[in-house]
């Protein structure tokens, strides 16, 4: 009967240790911790270097900021401008980029994509998307500015990325 007692606490021993460890496989990849710093906030991730003034010998870009908000069911809303010091040839935003954590990396969930316009002094930027849960979500891009054309224009860019955020 001891015998019989110690076989079965040893099978409930392999099978419990058997199964935490394909639960824990499973849910690896969203309970891992994402390179980069977290939002305070569960609706609202802003941008590491917002309302950074450039200004400088040569500066084109005055001011910038990016924030990411949760605005409920799984939406989620890209915020962002780019202010210059006068009226320039290009200004905006390049290689915008919404990523989610996947365990290991950051991985784009849409193609990287640039937005600009012309002879503006400010350029805002509102993009709306539908997200998978279950994924911290964050998001990078250039802030971009150009005065003149050709091989003397004088560019400008910044990088800018938001605190990562949790999307149930």
């Amino acid at each position: 009967m001891k015998k019989m007692s110690t076989c079965i606490m040893i099978a409930l021993i392999i099978f419990s240790t058997s199964f935490s460890a394909f639960a824990g496989e499973v849910n690896a990849k969203n309970l891992s911790k994402p390179i980069g710093i977290p939002s305070k906030s569960e609706h609202h991730a802003e941008g590491l270097h917002n309302e950074e003034t450039m200004r400088g010998k040569g500066s084109i870009i005055d001011s910038t900021n990016l924030e990411l908000s949760l605005l409920g069911n799984r939406n989620l809303a890209i915020e962002a401008w780019t202010r210059c010091i006068e009226k320039t040839s290009i200004v905006g935003f390049k290689k915008i980029s919404l990523q989610r954590w996947d365990g290991d990396k950051w991985v784009n969930v849409l193609k990287p994509w640039d937005d600009l316009e012309e002879n503006i002094q400010k350029h805002d930027l509102f993009y709306k998307t539908k997200v998978e849960g279950g994924y911290y979500y964050k998001v990078s891009l250039y802030h971009y500015a150009q005065q003149g054309t050709g091989v003397f224009a004088n560019k400008q860019k910044t990088f800018n990325e938001t605190k990562y955020m949790w999307v149930d």
